[in-house]
Parts: C-alpha cells; sequence; structure tokens
C-alpha cells in the first residue's frame, strides 16, 4: 500500500508542477496571445482611472471591482506589461492548488488516494486549465469555493468546543469581510454557511457568539460587495442579453432543468469522458442530497458529515438561482466556485459504496479511472494549446500586431488593423481598440489606430485621412504603406 500510496503521490506532483511549469512559460514569455475578454479588461484597466473602476466598465464586461483594483495597480508599476497582466490569476491559482493539497490532508487524513484525487478534481476542472494564467477573475472564483469550505470546517470546530487560536480567530474574521469582495458567487458560498450556524443555534453549540460575529463580519462584506458589484452586474443589458440563453427558454421545464443539472457536472469531462463525468457526478449529487436527509437528524456529526450537507446545498442553492434566471448551470467559468464542493460530493459517494462488499472493486475501479483522466485533462490541453495549428496561428497575429506598433511607434505613423488581429473572435468586433491594448502600445505616444475591412481598403482610408503612410497588419502579414 505504502508503494501505491507512492506512485499516486508522485504522479500527482508531476502533473501539477508540470502545469505549473506550464504557467510560468504562458506567463513570463509571451507564448499564450490575450483573447477577446482579456483585450476588453486590459482596454479598462490600461485607459480608465483607478477612480473610473469603480463605475461601469466598457466592452461588456464585469470584473469584481476591489480585485480589478489589484490587478490596475499592479499592473500600471510596469506599465501593463504582459507578465504583469498574465502574473496574478496565476499566483491566485497556484495558491488555490496548494492550499487545496494542504486542505486535502486535513479532510481525507490517512487516505492519500482520495487526497489526491480531490485536487486534482481541482486542477483538472476547465476553468483551472483555460483561465489560470488570463487576465480574468475565475481563478480567485475557485480558490474562494475553497476558502468557505476551510471558514466552514473552523467554525464547525469551533462549535465542538476545539481550542482555536487567537490569530486562527482573526484571520478567519478577517477572511469573512474581505472574501466577498473577490468574488461574485461568494454569496452562494457563504450562505450554507449561515444555515450550518443556524443549526447549531438550535442545538447550544459552543462559543456561538464568535460564530455569529464572523458571519457578521461576511454579512457586511457581502453587502459591500453588493453596493460595489452586484448592483452594475444586475444593471448591465449587454450582460444580461449574452446569457439569457444559458436559461429554460420557454418558462419552467422539468426537463430542460434536469438537463442543465446534468451538463453542469458534464463539464467536468473533456470530448467522449463528458457524459461518464456527467454521470458520475450527476449520481453523486444524488446520492449526497439522499444522505443529508439522514444526516441532517443525525445529533452528532463528523466534519465530513458536515461538509456533505454544505455541498450538497451549494449545489441546490445554484439550481434554484438557475430557475430565477440569475446563474446558469452549463457554464463552468460561472460555476467555478463549486468545483470544491462537486469533488467532496463524488469522494463521499466512492467512499460510502465502497463499505459493500459487492460494490468495492468496480467502484475502486471507476476511481481509478477518473484519478487517470483528470491527469489527462491537466497535461492533454496544456501540450495541445503549444503544439495545434490554432496556436500558431494566434502567435502568428500577436506578433504581426507587435511589428506593427514597433514601426508605427518608430516613425510616429498610425496603424490600420483587420478584425483578424481579434481571432478567432474577428467576427464579433473591429480590433483597433486591440491594438491599443497590447503591452507594448505606448499609450502616452498616443499613436492612431484605425480598423479596415481587408488589406486591400488601405488605400482609401489613406486618402481620406490625408497621411502619407501607414503600418497595416491584416492578422496574417505586417506592411508598411506609402502614398
Amino acid at each position: 500500500m505504502n508503494k501505491l500510496n507512492t506512485i499516486i503521490k508522485t504522479i500527482a506532483w508531476l502533473t501539477l508542477v508540470f502545469m505549473v511549469a506550464c504557467g510560468l512559460v504562458m506567463t513570463i514569455w509571451e507564448a499564450h496571445p490575450f483573447f477577446l475578454d482579456e483585450w476588453a479588461i486590459i482596454y479598462n484597466l490600461k485607459f480608465k482611472t483607478a477612480t473610473e473602476l469603480w463605475g461601469g466598465l466598457e466592452k461588456t464586461q464585469q470584473f469584481p471591482r476591489v480585485y480589478l483594483q489589484i490587478i490596475k495597480w499592479f499592473s500600471s508599476l510596469f506599465n501593463y506589461s504582459y507578465t504583469s497582466l498574465r502574473l496574478p490569476s496565476l499566483i491566485v491559482h497556484c495558491f488555490g492548488m496548494g492550499y487545496c493539497i494542504y486542505l486535502s490532508k486535513k479532510l481525507f487524513q490517512e487516505n492519500t488516494f482520495y487526497q489526491w484525487l480531490w485536487v486534482l478534481i481541482y486542477a483538472a476542472y476547465p476553468t483551472s486549465i483555460f483561465y489560470f494564467v488570463l487576465t480574468k477573475q475565475y481563478t480567485m472564483e475557485m480558490l474562494m469555493g475553497l476558502i468557505g469550505i476551510a471558514q466552514l470546517v473552523l467554525l464547525i470546530n469551533i462549535n465542538k468546543g476545539q481550542k482555536v487560536s487567537s490569530a486562527k480567530y482573526v484571520l478567519l474574521c478577517i477572511s469573512f469581510l474581505v472574501a466577498p469582495l473577490f468574488s461574485y458567487t461568494y454569496p452562494v458560498v457563504a450562505a450554507p454557511i449561515f444555515g450550518i450556524v443556524l443549526i447549531n443555534s438550535f442545538s447550544k453549540g459552543n462559543s456561538l457568539l464568535k460564530q455569529w460575529f464572523a458571519l457578521l463580519l461576511c454579512g457586511i462584506g457581502i453587502l459591500l460587495l453588493y453596493r460595489l458589484d452586484i448592483t452594475q452586474v444586475m444593471q448591465d443589458k449587454g450582460m444580461n442579453n449574452y446569457w439569457k440563453d444559458y436559461y429554460m427558454s420557454d418558462g419552467f421545464s422539468i426537463r430542460e432543468l434536469f438537463y442543465n443539472i446534468y451538463m453542469y457536472f458534464h463539464l467536468f469531462g473533456r470530448g467522449t469522458f463528458m457524459i461518464f463525468l456527467g454521470i458520475v457526478g450527476l449520481a453523486s449529487w444524488l446520492f449526497g442530497t439522499y444522505k443529508s436527509v439522514v444526516i441532517v437528524t443525525k445529533k452528532e456529526k463528523s466534519i465530513m458529515e458536515w461538509l456533505v450537507l454544505y455541498s450538497v446545498s451549494v449545489m441546490w442553492l445554484s439550481i434554484v438561482l438557475f430557475i430565477m434566471g440569475k446563474l446558469p448551470l452549463n457554464a463552468h467559468r460561472l460555476n467555478a466556485y463549486k468545483t470544491a464542493a462537486t469533488g467532496i460530493l463524488i469522494i463521499y459517494c466512492f467512499m460510502q459504496l465502497q463499505e459493500s462488499k459487492w460494490l468495492r472493486k468496480p467502484l475502486y475501479a471507476i476511481a481509478g479511472v477518473l484519478f487517470v483522466l483528470q491527469v489527462v485533462f491537466i497535461v492533454q490541453p496544456l501540450l495541445r494549446d503549444f503544439t495545434e495549428d490554432a496556436h500558431k496561428k494566434k502567435m502568428l497575429i500577436y506578433n504581426n500586431g507587435k511589428t506593427a506598433i514597433t514601426i508605427a511607434q518608430e516613425d510616429k505613423i498610425p496603424i490600420f488593423t483587420t478584425s483578424m488581429t481579434l481571432y478567432p473572435h474577428e467576427h464579433i468586433d473591429v480590433a483597433d481598440w486591440v491594438i491599443k491594448c497590447y503591452p507594448l502600445y505606448n499609450k502616452e505616444l498616443n499613436i492612431p489606430a484605425y480598423p479596415i475591412a481587408t488589406g486591400e481598403s488601405v488605400d482609401s482610408l489613406l486618402h481620406a485621412l490625408q497621411i502619407n503612410s501607414a503600418v497595416v497588419t491584416t492578422g496574417d502579414s505586417v506592411f508598411v504603406l506609402v502614398k
């Protein structure tokens, strides 16, 4: 068994090290071009003042404002360099994975396999892989899901009368106050914690005043989030219009509801294995829901039982929000906050059902397959990201944009660009504003950029602007045009 545990730990560590190494490459070197939403966030960071960022954002974007202000402050120190724009997300996610490892040892104790399976489920979730170096907030949403679990565990320990140091309690209170300001979905993470503390209050637990004081700070943080952020999200017609197709189209439908619930779990997989993960996830949630009915009636509950009750509650709350048309289920980045909780439900289901001698071997086999798949889900997309033709095309277009900016800033001539600079979203918008978002673009020089339909339309624009020359980037080519 010790040898098997060593193999499990080695595979998991090598997988995570590979992932972090890829992240460092994509952060330090310009090896991962920005995509549409990132360009939009960078536009706001670069061309809005810190004061203006508290208001509405341009380009149909939303971002927790406190987190955005920190990124603004940090990246401005380095003149919005490529690395400074990538680094915050990478740091947050590396911390999240490290914290997940720390928590897994406490939650699953001596079960090495399930410790690392939980960590790999967290690391392999699509949002983790696709956003862990991007200038977006989703790795923070994942981290806040973990923080909620850690907060609950500490409150349960306080309720049981276990000694918690003053430093830990102060840190708990600070986390409750600050966490909401970094995540739109943290209120969903926190809501079941209020319910669990309320249950403990009726059962006359220990140190209830300390527990409720911590939650009072959480409530204050959520009110601040509502004032600073949520009100703006609710008023954003463009954002609401974008997500409307992710809800039930013709009123309430049981069929559509269950389809979307299944699709949430289905998102944990890739390709043909999405069905497998969908079935495993859905079965684990249903099993957890059934067990929760039993758990809630028990006088004494283990930490794991509390966490199952919590994780089931988070899932049910997200379903209610979906029915209300407030939060989609079938979009991995908007459900990233549930990743750790879903992992707990899957592992708890395996652990419980493996107590049956008839199910033990089949379930160990399924769990083993799941472990291997998580490794594949991490390694394969990262390797593909560096080798596929689409990535090479993105790099060519990105580098041509840099070349155009270099020439324009040296020769003090305008830049003409086609929408191909936005590839693979070239059909969504013109791309003149994207050129100005490049880290290389010096906004103090304020070199003008103009959109063009094709490379063939540059002559007429040159004549209309009454200028003698311009540098042109059509995405896959760059050249200087002289009248």
